[in-house]
């Protein structure tokens, strides 16, 4: 298996490299990295890793390879681990069968593209691994394995709240160890609560922005009927699993052998079941109720269900699913690759029909920044009316040299609210500022937030928009008319801590 492993692992990893290098970045992978240009404590919509995952790379270079790179590594290193930690109780073959069928799996061998649920991934395996070792360590000393499960855990958890979800089984797989040492227990504690006492402390001096978006705001979204909600957490799990499934899934199981090795081996077998199974109860369990999910938040479970399925698979089984998964992911990055290199040819058809000015935009991004920069001399701030894409335009405009800021226009939506605190009114009164408007434009109210106002009809590669330029801006004016409502509106007065954008409104 080796010999056939080494070149089909070089080619599908250049194929990785390929697609991180030639796939634009656009959509929320560019609102992350607005968040890695300005690096905070938190942030509105999710906890704050990805944002300091991504700062360190943002603030060397743009590039989409090497803003990529982390994401790189991500399933490179968890593939390396896999195979130590499995080699002493599995042996090599099935060790290096998990470690070549978690890179191999479709998710995540393309999960290039910058989003928490990367940095997620990297942190809960690592903590899973230091746990378990901990677990089974009989050295005396100091328990410094659990503590560092507890920091990776408590890095997890400040990429996304999906963390929580491995603590019943850490707590079930300590519980039911027959040789557990209590110890273990304080020191991984020791280790995460720094990360729970930041995230806490900074939302409570920042109106608990994270906790109210997604227990309350989010939940007002209509994700769809129970029947759908449902369909679609079916249809994330096939995808998961389809070249597992392919390679005979529900067909009899080989019987384990007997003895003290199949005994310890059972017993991980058992461990990596639940962390990747108890997640999808969970899951399962919000979309009986209506609430949808992405593909990418099972993510972080691909290696627990790798490992699972390699300890557990008859080896024929094992190796058709290795293959179906390498095949799948070669398809899948070669199709992306001359997508991306081919646009119009491929891309066009389908998102030209929802998404025509981004799409024109992203294809020819230089010439796009060098227009604009033509017609605007003297701005001092871009706007647009959502939070995408004026995360998409300063990504571009910084990539291009041009380091100029980009704010939503309006009140804007729920989600994304982020730009709610890096506007700074004080530095924009007075200024001149432009703002993007493909889809909407309402002049009677924004003309009294300017002494004078010019607006523009363009056109960019066959789709017009509206570029407004307006002298004099009335930034005081515009923060208390339109900001300061929509700061009432998503942020609740009631709660205790602090909230800088509410005093702002009350004053």
């Amino acid at each position: 298996m080796v010999h056939a492993l080494v070149p089909l692992t070089a080619a599908l990893l250049i194929l990785k490299i390929g697609v991180a290098a030639l796939l634009p970045v656009f959509g929320d992978e560019s609102y992350y990295i607005y968040w890695g240009l300005y690096p905070a404590g938190g942030y509105y919509d999710l906890p704050p890793m990805i944002g300091w995952w991504l700062s360190p790379l943002a603030s060397v270079s743009l590039n989409p390879l090497w803003i990529r790179m982390f994401n790189l590594l991500a399933s490179v290193l968890p593939a390396f681990t896999l195979y130590e930690w499995l080699q002493p109780h599995a042996g090599k073959d099935r060790a290096l069968a998990a470690s070549a069928l978690f890179f191999f799996l479709p998710l995540p061998f393309l999960a290039v593209i910058s989003f928490p649920d990367v940095p997620l991934l990297v942190f809960s395996f690592f903590s899973a691994y230091l746990f378990y070792r901990a677990k089974e360590s009989r050295r005396p000393g100091l328990p410094y394995e659990a503590f560092f499960a507890g920091v990776f855990w408590g890095c997890a958890f400040l990429s996304k709240y999906f963390a929580l979800f491995l603590l019943p089984v850490f707590f079930f797989a300590f519980v039911l160890d027959r040789g557990r040492r209590y110890r273990n227990i304080p020191a991984f504690v020791l280790g995460a609560l720094p990360f729970v006492f930041q995230h806490v402390f900074w939302n409570r001096d920042h109106c608990w922005s994270n906790f109210v978006f997604n227990l309350i705001t989010r939940q007002r979204v209509d994700e769809g009927t129970v029947d759908q909600t449902l369909g679609g957490f079916l249809a994330n799990v096939l995808v998961v699993s389809a070249p597992v499934l392919l390679s005979g899934l529900l067909r009899p199981f080989e019987r384990p052998e007997a003895g003290p090795i199949r005994e310890r081996e059972s017993g991980l077998r058992r461990f990596f079941f639940w962390l990747w199974a108890f997640p999808l109860l969970v899951f399962l369990s919000t979309a009986a109720v209506g609430r949808g999910q992405g593909l990418h938040w099972l993510l972080f479970l691909t290696p627990f269900f790798a490992a699972w399925v390699a300890l557990r698979f008859p080896r024929e089984r094992l190796r058709l699913a290795i293959t179906a998964s390498s095949i799948l992911s070669g398809v899948l990055a070669l199709g992306l690759m001359v997508s991306s290199v081919f646009p119009d040819r491929f891309l066009a058809p389908v998102l030209k029909k929802r998404w025509a000015f981004e799409y024109s935009v992203l294809t020819r991004p230089e010439d796009f920044v060098d227009e604009i920069r033509a017609v605007t001399p003297g701005v001092s701030a871009y706007f647009t009316g959502g939070y995408t894409l004026s995360s998409e335009l300063e990504y571009l405009f910084r990539r291009a040299g041009h380091p100029v800021g980009f704010q939503v226009w309006g009140e804007g939506s729920r989600f994304g609210r982020t730009f709610d605190w890096t506007f700074e009114a004080e530095t924009l009164e007075g200024k001149r500022i432009a703002i993007l408007t493909p889809g909407f434009f309402f002049r009677e109210n924004w003309e009294r937030f300017f002494s004078k106002m010019e607006v523009n009809i363009r056109n960019f590669r066959g789709v017009e928009y509206m570029l407004v330029v307006g002298d004099g801006f009335r930034a005081r004016d515009y923060r208390e008319d339109v900001l300061q409502p929509a700061v009432r509106k998503f942020y609740p007065p009631f709660l205790p801590g602090r909230c800088p954008l509410l005093e702002e409104s009350a004053r």
